[in-house]
């Protein structure tokens, strides 16, 4: 062998070790980026899998069955993916490594001292042998680490959720319940004191008037303090334990890194209720808008608009049907938000020619009938839920709108103090009736069974006939009402704020059945939930349970 070619031996072998070096590390690094994210991957220990099997225990039935089986395959693919993806991944790795060593030993034996960096070969063959074999080497390796990218193992995703109606009327979802209506399934606790049905209280961590959640066996709210320094202010989400109440996790989600804008003197930064279907869903008069999976980790967050209004943000969000619904009715403009839920992608966005408002979105949600509803001055609205169109106002609603709509006997109702109480008929927004004594300007309106419950500022509870507008009983009481009534299956609940709640027979005629009292001022809505009533008071958090 002459010495030209020894040296173009050499020069080709140094080649191969240098791309053969370069496609072991690229091998190496996806191997090690592997690793650290499914090194702790058990599929049955997922924290969505396991939200969904306890909410199979609670409440079993098909859709949720089909959604565990999809989600436990979906796990099951991406961890034995990750195992095929290391063991193929290994053998590159070891054949980038023998061929880089055999290169270099190679290289050694035809010159073992180093090569003249730019020898020349004389043979012309030898000239274009390097770059092509250069180009080569690079192409082949550039094809199998393209390869082994789209062989890269299914990434273990956040699931689309899938919203199913039974798991979210079998829950309290949102402020109010299902849709925001004041409606609760089953029958409750109708006596209790502080020590008396309590199954379990903890003291608040932050104050907040927004009002508790609750999906599957947890219960979750939000709480806030004044500071508006990035660095010491807080603005969490808590997780409690629906059986024995203990903290399972907290979430400090303050993210803007701006200066914010003061809280509102009666409503601080944690007065809109968060949502749950699943994950949890919280926004803040900040303008942040967050969403946490049931193990409290950030899935997506967003921040709104900037928020601007005399008291505060105050409005809840809603969840249906895969989508989030955030009203944002504000001194200069005025917009009600639908995102989608596992992405906080906007869906549509839709302007509202109103004044500044508090109250929160409503929704009828009949099967082919679904319509949402908003409360606002100077009109009330219906708007499709899926794309967002206008479908009717009613005019005349006036005033600093705050509470929210409520349906019962086939009809829908608003009202606001200095306004008037409307009786509309859901497909066209026509007034059936019309009433304007002792009206709420915080509380929202409930109804059930042909029944219609109001409680106001002034400490008027009154019960009508939802059809007729007749006013059926009332009682007086001495504190405001700022908590919305509830209304279950046998019962009505009003709370005021002083913290004594006021239980009625869901009748037509007066039959107070209880008064109940806890220490500490209440303007939350509790959350009724598979026998539990959840209380907030501005110290601590009850659940209350017969015992």
């Amino acid at each position: 062998m002459t010495e030209d070619t020894k040296k173009t031996a050499a020069r080709l072998c140094t080649q191969t070790a240098l791309v053969s070096g370069i496609f072991s590390c690229i091998v190496a690094a996806l191997l090690l980026i592997n690793y650290l994210q499914f090194s702790e991957v058990k599929p049955l220990e997922y924290s969505h899998l396991q939200d969904l099997i306890q909410s199979n225990i609670q409440n079993p039935g098909h859709e949720i069955k089909t959604r565990i089986r999809d989600l436990d395959l979906l796990e099951r693919r991406a961890f034995f993916s990750s195992r095929r993806y290391a063991a193929h991944g290994g053998i590159l790795l070891g054949i980038g490594i023998i061929l880089l060593l055999s290169s270099l030993a190679v290289r050694n034996r035809l010159s073992p001292s180093r090569p003249e960096s730019f020898h020349k070969p004389e043979n012309p063959v030898h000239q274009w042998l390097l770059p092509v074999w250069f180009a080569l080497c690079v192409g082949i390796i550039s094809a199998v680490t393209g390869f082994f990218f789209s062989a890269r193992p299914a990434e273990r995703k956040k699931p689309v959720i899938t919203f199913a109606l039974s798991d979210y009327t079998a829950s309290w979802p949102c402020f109010r319940g299902p849709g925001n209506l004041g409606i609760a399934k089953g029958t409750y606790p109708v006596k209790w004191n502080e020590t008396h049905n309590v199954k379990w209280s903890v003291a608040v961590p932050l104050k907040g008037y927004s009002s508790p959640v609750i999906w599957s066996n947890r219960v979750y709210i939000t709480g806030s303090d004044d500071k508006t320094d990035e660095n010491e202010c807080a603005r969490s989400v808590f997780c409690y334990d629906l059986a024995t109440g203990e903290l399972i996790w907290e979430k400090n989600i303050a993210f803007i890194k701006n200066p914010v804008a003061q809280p509102g003197e009666y409503t601080g930064y944690a007065s809109s209720t968060p949502a749950v279907y699943i994950n949890i869903y919280a926004v803040f008069g900040t303008g942040e808008l967050v969403c946490l999976d049931p193990g409290g980790n950030v899935v997506w967050r967003t921040q709104t608009d900037p928020l601007d209004t005399a008291y505060g943000y105050s409005s809840s969000l809603l969840i249906f049907s895969n989508m989030l619904y955030a009203q944002y009715d504000q001194e200069n403009s005025a917009v009600i938000t639908a995102y989608r839920i596992h992405d906080g992608t906007a869906v549509w966005k839709t302007k509202r020619p109103v004044m500044p408002g508090w109250s929160s979105p409503s929704i009828i949600y009949e099967e082919g009938k679904e319509m949402l509803v908003i409360n606002g001055n100077p009109f009330v609205a219906a708007y499709n839920p899926f794309t967002g169109t206008e479908l009717w106002r009613a005019p005349e609603m006036e005033g600093e709108v705050a509470p929210s709509a409520a349906v019962s006997g086939g009809l829908l109702f608003a009202v606001n103090e200095f306004g008037r109480l409307m009786a509309l008929e859901p497909e066209s927004g026509t007034r059936k009736w019309e009433a304007f004594d002792d009206l709420p300007d915080v509380a929202s309106p409930a109804g059930s069974d042909g029944l219609l419950v109001t409680a106001s500022s002034a400490g008027y509870i009154v019960c009508y006939d939802a059809l007729t507008g007749s006013r059926l009983w009332e009682h007086v009481g001495d504190e405001s009402f700022y908590s919305s009534p509830i209304i279950t299956e046998d019962a009505v609940y009003a709370t005021d704020r002083s913290g004594t709640t006021f239980v009625f027979s869901a009748s037509r005629t007066k039959k107070l059945l209880s008064v109940n009292p806890l220490p500490g001022s209440i303007s939350a809505t509790a959350a009724f939930c598979k026998g539990n009533i959840v209380i907030r008071t501005d110290r601590a958090l009850y659940c209350i349970a017969v015992k």
